[in-house]
């Protein structure tokens, strides 16, 4: 699996924008399986958290598969 750091832009149900320090933007889809919840994610867009996602690249979506949500240290509170 691949992992990506970066702030949560927006969230919408299930689905989710991250974007990395060097500007870059990737969308994710939770996983049924993943480590969080979906009502989970609007706190961390309104925080602007900081997040390490761990995902795989989802056939045929457009956007990847997210499997865990790990909240980074000095993210703000």
């Amino acid at each position: 699996m691949k992992n990506v750091q970066g702030t949560v832009l927006f969230t919408q149900e299930s689905r989710f924008m991250l974007e990395t320090d060097a500007g870059e933007r990737h969308l994710f889809i939770l996983s049924h399986k993943a480590s969080v919840e979906p009502q989970q994610l609007p706190p961390l867009q309104h925080r602007q958290a900081r997040v390490r996602v761990t995902y795989d690249n989802a056939p045929h979506v457009i956007g990847n598969t997210a499997y865990a949500v790990d909240l980074l240290d000095g993210a703000p509170q």
